[in-house]
């Protein structure tokens, strides 16, 4: 696959201050409502692959003397016993983001995180909240998805365009995250594939020469964000050289606070997750990542630093309303293994949804920051 770098300079801008002052004017006390008391993109199909019931009824009456078990915890399939073998490159583009998890959506997204079945009447938690509030819940099967339940659905309440302004950036090759798979047999079960995710900035549709919106006939070719990478193609910042595949699903596992950039509006926002995942599911044909879900810890440290990207900034009215009601929300350590009865939470639990298109990988476009919006 020939790669070149773009010999053009595309400007990444702050979102507008003012549009997210508004927005979050009503952010803190619509989320201390959210926040009070209350086991993916998974189905049948999967919960069957992943083995057990639903925790309802499994698990709904377990306590604190319970353990993970009880609720027969979802989690990633396990990594297949085979010999290896490879087959050709190939990348997918998710998009179709699933921000607004509204309506329980956010109870079936995701993975169990914590290795605890979090459910009433007294929940069994890795660490509590640092505001004193009562700690977060889990869905099914002990999914941690505080983000999706408390956060993203309330966002969406204030902005019920949010989700459709993204989803058409990602529709226009801007914006969507690219994971390339080399390697990959082919076969439902991988032992070993290199993958490396980074950021679309634009597409190149089959038969043109010029940018222009993707086809998503499977024949796209898209240019990525320098950023993503040391310099060079061949040098993704971005990668797991072990992934796997099992029983058609991908498992990526994704180095600690890896830069996973949005586009939000005209402006860009980085999720740095802890003990994060992609897990998709290849299709029959090969041509989609089906019920893809990026999941992990968000530490509230980098919360604060997306916070400053969209122009949040600390002391300002907006940010105290921020932090405090994600004071209320955290509901696990940014640090796996650090829990315990007096821990605080320092993390929130998060989940986002995704389809996987083919295309492929073309190059580098450079791209141009510009001054932060929090000084």
């Amino acid at each position: 696959m020939f790669r070149v770098r773009s010999a053009g300079f595309i400007a990444r801008r702050n979102t507008g201050s003012r549009r997210i002052r508004r927005l979050l004017s009503g952010f803190g006390p619509l989320l201390l409502v959210a926040i009070q008391p209350a086991c993916s993109l998974l189905g049948a199909d999967v919960d069957e692959l992943f083995g057990g019931v639903s925790c309802e009824g499994d698990c709904k009456d377990a306590g604190p003397d319970q353990d993970a078990s009880t609720c027969d915890p979802i989690k990633p399939p396990t990594r297949p016993s085979i010999a290896d073998s490879s087959g050709p490159e190939r990348s997918y583009i998710l998009r179709d983001i699933l921000l607004d998890q509204s309506l329980d959506r956010w109870k079936t997204l995701g993975f169990d995180l914590d290795d605890r079945c979090s459910l009433p009447p007294e929940p069994d938690v890795e660490c509590l909240p640092p505001a004193g509030s009562s700690p977060e819940t889990d869905g099914e099967r002990g999914i941690d998805n505080a983000f999706g339940h408390r956060v993203a659905s309330t966002l969406v309440g204030l902005d019920a365009n949010l989700q459709d302004r993204i989803r058409k950036d990602q529709e226009r090759g801007r914006g969507g995250i690219l994971v390339n798979i080399k390697g990959y047999n082919g076969e439902p079960d991988d032992p070993s594939v290199d993958v490396f995710i980074a950021q679309t900035i634009y597409a190149i549709p089959h038969g043109e020469n010029m940018k222009a919106d993707p086809h998503w006939d499977g024949r796209d070719r898209f240019y990525l964000e320098d950023s993503a990478f040391d310099g060079a193609p061949s040098a993704p910042l971005v990668k797991n050289d072990n992934a796997y595949v099992r029983d058609g699903w991908l498992v990526v596992r994704l180095p600690d606070r890896a830069d996973i950039t949005f586009n939000i509006d005209d402006g860009a926002v980085n999720f740095r997750f802890i003990s994060a995942s992609i897990v998709g599911r290849i299709s029959s044909d090969g041509q989609f990542l089906e019920d893809t879900v990026l999941s992990g810890r968000w530490a509230l440290s980098d919360i604060a630093l997306a916070a400053d990207q969209l122009g949040i900034c600390e002391g300002t009215v907006e940010r105290k309303f921020l932090d405090n009601s994600l004071a209320s929300i955290a509901d696990v350590r940014g640090t796996p293994g650090t829990g315990g009865p007096t821990a605080v939470c320092d993390a929130v639990s998060a989940s986002l949804g995704f389809r996987g298109y083919r295309g492929a990988f073309e190059g580098i476009a450079v791209t141009e920051d510009m001054p932060p919006a929090c000084q």
